[in-house]
């Protein structure tokens, strides 16, 4: 377990209320199955491993996703043909971006062009996961991946010093509306890099936010369309329900 991956899965979950992916380029799937290892999902499968029919709807946002560590992070600009105080890997001709950090751990995250992928036929899914779950093929701390969020291109910073800086240099025909740190089509090249572990850069199509969902036990029974009664192996045959799996920092430390 690294600071920086504690630092990034905390505040990312903090800032959009869904829980981030580690590592930030790994692929995640709607429908996907498997367990939580020390904050990080581990995929076992997919429900259509088990027949399990999936619908899923997609929503594409007008909104983009930033967030940038307050306090510790400076970011600038240039176009060709301009100085620019903030830069030392650029000549004046060239444009591009530079990231100050006075901080370690520190972040910058923007994501372009997010669609939300959802399952839909919940109810279904929840039957037959209870049914493999009766038949001892469902282990009942499996959890499933029920939303994702696709970026078009997204740019992700982590450091790890107190003193990093990174500067990217785009194309040299950049208008100034354009500059932005998550523009593939501005060909983001590192021209210079002190300090900054992890970076994305302007990566096209990840998927690096998501919400999970498993059978979860409740003290009292109910009836109602999300509830059934099944044995969850403690021989009470409590109610369950679908249940979204809330990020915890106590995940961070136990498998």
């Amino acid at each position: 377990m690294t600071s920086a991956m504690k630092t990034y899965l905390h505040h990312m979950n903090k800032k959009f209320g869904y829980r981030a992916t580690w590592e930030p380029s790994r692929p995640m799937i709607v429908g996907r199955y498997g367990k939580i290892r020390r904050g990080v999902f581990d995929v076992h499968g997919s429900l259509e491993d088990f027949d399990i029919r999936l619908e899923i709807s997609e929503k594409r946002t007008s909104n983009d996703l930033e967030y940038v560590s307050e306090g510790s992070t400076q970011i600038s600009t240039k176009l060709g043909g301009s100085a620019g105080e903030a830069f030392d890997a650029l000549t004046d001709a060239e444009a591009g971006i530079a990231v100050d950090f006075s901080g370690e751990n520190a972040i910058v995250f923007k994501a372009n062009g997010i669609t939300h992928h959802i399952v839909t036929n919940k109810g279904e899914i929840e039957r037959r996961v209870m049914e493999l779950f009766q038949q001892g093929r469902w282990q009942k701390d499996y959890v499933i991946v029920s939303e994702v969020l696709a970026a078009d291109a997204a740019t992700i910073l982590i450091t790890n010093s107190k003193d990093a800086k990174i500067e990217l240099k785009a194309k040299s025909d950049v208008k100034a509306g354009e500059l932005d740190i998550a523009n593939a089509g501005l060909n983001l090249e590192v021209v210079r890099n002190r300090g900054v572990g992890m970076k994305l850069i302007a990566q096209s199509g990840i998927t690096p936010l998501y919400k999970l969902v498993k059978l979860k036990s409740k003290l009292f029974g109910g009836m109602g369309l999300d509830t059934k009664t099944i044995d969850l192996g403690n021989g009470n045959g409590n109610s369950i329900e679908w249940a979204e799996v809330p990020y915890e920092e106590e995940e961070l430390v136990t498998d």
